[in-house]
């Protein structure tokens, strides 16, 4: 459960589009960038698991946890930006990206934001009556599946290209400056491994499970993410 939290909300933040953004735009490069900011996410997750062990009652994650050690006003500051301004920037790109496939490809007279909010409501739904673990790994294996496919040369497009005769060299992508750019892209893709905190009390023993999920969450979204 406590890997299905940080791989889902992960996924379903500001994953999807981030990745093609990075890939489309430097191809295999971005890996190095994306194993990079794993490795700086996972000290992330070092932090709050040791802030949960000393502070286990705390529900909210980095507001509270500001809030005891700097105060109100860097506490309200560090719940918007962690929060609430990326929500607002990831999420209505995400679902809106959703809506635009789906009347694109099967719904060509829908609306595409009826088509969102239809979806929207649908994961509130799924969410309230608790069956989340299914569809992370509906989610994770769908996303291994289409690497596969990928990798395996198994689909069949005329939109496909020789990426071999077309990928850019290290001196087309700028070089390791033109790699670190994409740093701060890639940290899109693992926003949220702090996701875990609230629920950590329900953990059977949160003081190893709460790292140790954090740690599989990263691990698995970098090997998926990468294959795809």
């Amino acid at each position: 459960s406590g890997v299905a939290i940080c791989v889902g909300l992960i996924v379903a933040t500001s994953c999807l589009v981030s990745l093609g953004t990075g890939m489309g735009s430097i191809g295999r490069w971005f890996i190095i960038p994306l194993f990079a900011v794993m490795v700086l996410n996972w000290f992330i997750g070092i932090s709050f698991a040791e802030l949960n062990g000393l502070m286990p009652r705390v529900q909210g994650g980095t507001g509270q946890y500001l809030l005891a050690g700097m105060g109100p006003l860097p506490s309200l500051i560090g719940n918007l930006s962690a929060y609430v301004i990326t929500e607002i920037l990831s999420m209505t790109a995400e679902i809106t990206l959703c809506g635009l496939v789906l009347k694109g490809l099967f719904l060509p007279h829908v609306d595409n934001r009826i088509i969102s909010i239809i979806i929207m409501a649908l994961f509130l739904v799924i969410n309230l009556f608790g069956v989340q673990n299914i569809v992370v790994f509906l989610l994770i294996g769908s996303m291994v599946l289409i690497g596969l496919i990928g990798v395996c040369k198994l689909g069949i497009s005329s939109n496909v290209v020789d990426y071999a005769a077309n990928a850019p060299t290290f001196e087309q992508i700028g070089g390791f400056k033109g790699l670190c750019s994409y740093a701060a892209l890639a940290f899109w893709l693992f926003i949220g491994v702090e996701f875990i905190i609230p629920v950590a009390k329900d953990l059977k023993n949160p003081r190893r499970d709460v790292l140790l999920s954090m740690t599989i969450g990263l691990v698995l979204l970098f090997f998926v993410q990468s294959i795809l």
